[in-house]
């Protein structure tokens, strides 16, 4: 970058004195370099060629140099040729007279992989022509870095939130922060103190070369460490052929599981350790960072939090099942064997041979599917008075779909040989509750959001009645023979001869 003195002149052709001496333009250069080194930024001027003109102390010392080592040098000698091929194009743009702002990762030859964000100004003649460019460059790595690890923790909270199998969330956990971090290793492990054991029940291997270690082992293998992590203390070991701690134990112990470097999370409840999640590397030492430490102090903990409302949730889930097994079986018990209460769409029983198109229930339309019904059963000779009861049942059904449920569908099936009709009625409304079903036996009951008033009377006019309802609606399916079957209780009784 240069810097000019003009002579001033009090008549053409008679110059009176330099405005700029020699010594000012010293000074002024002087007071550059010392504003621009002040900066917490990286300053530098490079001219048409894309060589140095000018670099503040920061950017020299970032590539491991001296300012006057630098100046005169081709912008890819300073950063690497890997770094030069993703920024030559930002600066091609700035030497055609446009500014340029960018963020991008840059494999720089010194530092390493940094993120920057970056400004580039054209230095323009007053013709047009740009004989340079200023480059301004801030390394957000850090920042950029946080924000990563913040959407990562984010995004693996969101996989893992909901699920209620334990071992699903060991196993979501494992693979995305070893993935992330590039990990030889990554496990959890559940800890017995009393019995001195440490239980891995899942880890993520990089590849094929790191073995697993899924199973249960002493807790003397983890040797002096044991005291720190009993203790509640994070553990971090760069080199276990170096750490004072392992040193000793590293051909007995730590050989055996090729550890080489770890980080290791103790995690404790009431005060007494129960697990870990272990960090590890291979074969190779790592000088684990401090931001990267803190990660996985965090993954630790929110996954445990997670693991545990899993297990809570599981225990719950076990629960209510357990309670629906007894509540269907009571109800089948106080139905005499008519209702079958479904967990899912497989306890339903196999549709019979369709005599009937669907009908989209409304109130209207519940004439047109009795009328289905009481034509099939007059095809496989169904009794006037068994007749009676299923249209009772299927318009009580019926009515509630669209009473309960804004509509439904209904279709009629039928074995013609075994003389059965059977009638289906779906709905997609908010379903039954489980408090609801007992009150629904009770004669005239009626709840909103229940099958409500007309539930009592299907039970006593069907023979047979299955009921699958949940969130996502209620399917109720009516079968009647064309003779009345035996009561279940009769069933029972050795009547002897």
């Amino acid at each position: 970058m240069a810097i000019s003195a003009t002579p001033d002149r009090d008549v053409p052709g008679e110059k009176i004195s330099n405005r700029i001496t020699t010594a000012e333009l010293a000074a002024a250069v002087e007071q550059l370099r010392f504003v621009t080194d002040a900066a917490p930024l990286l300053i530098s001027y490079v001219d048409a060629g894309m060589c140095y003109r000018f670099v503040n102390s920061s950017y020299a010392a970032w590539f491991q140099r001296t300012a006057d080592d630098t100046l005169g040098q081709h912008v890819s000698a300073v950063v690497g040729e890997a770094a030069f091929a993703v920024i030559r194009p930002h600066l091609e743009s700035a030497l055609r007279g446009e500014r340029v702002s960018y963020e991008a990762a840059v494999p720089y030859s010194k530092g390493g992989h940094r993120f920057v964000r970056t400004e580039l100004v054209p230095d323009k003649l007053p013709g047009g022509a740009v004989r340079g460019l200023v480059g301004v460059v801030l390394d957000i790595t850090d920042r950029h870095n946080a924000e990563e690890r913040e959407r990562f923790l984010a995004a693996l909270s969101d996989r893992t939130r909901l699920l209620t199998d334990p071992s699903a969330v060991v196993e979501e956990t494992v693979h995305a922060v070893g993935s992330f971090l590039n990990l030889s290793r990554y496990m959890y492990a559940d800890i017995d103190a009393g019995a001195g054991t440490v239980t891995v029940y899942s880890d993520f291997r990089r590849d094929g070369n790191v073995f697993s270690v899924a199973g249960v082992w002493p807790l003397a293998a983890w040797g002096d460490v044991v005291r720190d992590l009993a203790a509640g203390h994070t553990v971090v070991n760069r080199d276990y052929q170096t750490d004072p701690r392992t040193v000793s134990d590293w051909e007995a112990i730590y050989e055996e599981t090729d550890i080489r470097a770890n980080v290791t999370v103790p995690l404790h409840r009431n005060g007494e350790w129960v697990a870990i999640f272990s960090a590890q590397m291979c074969g190779e030492a790592r000088d684990w960072s401090e931001e990267e430490v803190s990660l996985l102090e965090s993954v630790a903990h929110r996954m445990w939090l997670t693991l545990e409302n899993a297990r809570l949730r599981r225990s719950e889930q076990t629960a209510l099942t357990r309670q629906r097994r007894f509540l269907r079986d009571v109800l089948f018990s106080l139905t005499a064997g008519k209702l079958s209460l479904c967990d899912t769409a497989e306890d339903l029983p196999a549709p019979l041979t369709p005599m009937s198109e669907e009908i989209i229930l409304s109130r209207p339309e519940i004439r047109s599917l009795r009328k289905q019904v009481e034509s099939v059963a007059e095809t496989i000779r169904l009794p006037e008075d068994r007749t009676q009861d299923l249209l009772t049942g299927v318009g009580e059904g019926a009515m509630n779909a669209v009473v309960h449920a804004g509509g439904g569908i209904g279709r009629v099936f039928a074995d013609t040989e075994r003389g059965v009709v059977q009638v289906w009625i779906r709905d997609t409304g908010g379903g039954i509750s489980e408090e609801a079903l007992p009150r629904a036996l009770e004669k005239g009951a009626s709840t909103a959001g229940t099958l409500g008033h007309g539930f009592w009377m299907i039970l006593h006019t069907c023979d047979r009645v299955w009921l699958l309802t949940g969130a996502g609606g209620t399917t109720i399916v009516l079968e009647q023979d064309r003779t009345a079957p035996e009561p279940e209780w009769l069933r029972d009784v050795d009547l002897g001869t």
